[in-house]
């Protein structure tokens, strides 16, 4: 019986953890939303405690510097230490390569954004 209850925790949890995207399809879920505009359900893939700071006016940035960036053949560089990511691309935007860094936090064993760079790439 104790076999069968321990077996059926670690599936449990396992089957829970796999249900949790990863880093990398929550920045590509994220800037989806945002190239279609949708910004207010873009924003819930920030932190909690980021959400409320970036409504609004901040959030008007965020869409301004990254909203038509396309990640669909993006190639990702990924550095993940248990609670936090650092996930770089390289993408072209109007006409020009840009650097992006995405740096998530886990928090309750989900990633959320918790900041965004752009930086034009070296010629």
């Amino acid at each position: 019986m104790f076999k069968y209850l321990l077996f059926c925790v670690f599936s449990f949890s396992l089957s829970a953890s796999e249900n949790q995207p990863d880093p990398i399809s929550t920045v590509k879920a994220h800037q989806d939303l945002l190239n279609k505009g949708h910004n207010a359900a873009a924003l819930q893939y920030w932190l909690p405690s980021k959400r409320h700071q970036l409504s609004g006016m901040g959030f008007s940035v965020i869409e301004d510097w990254f909203s038509g960036v396309e990640l669909t053949d993006a190639v990702f560089e990924q550095s993940c230490e248990p609670n936090e990511c650092v996930i770089t691309t390289l993408v072209a935007k109007d006409g020009e390569h840009v650097n992006l860094t995405y740096r998530l936090k886990k928090l309750d064993g989900v990633f959320y954004l918790s900041n965004m760079q752009s930086k034009n790439a070296a010629k």
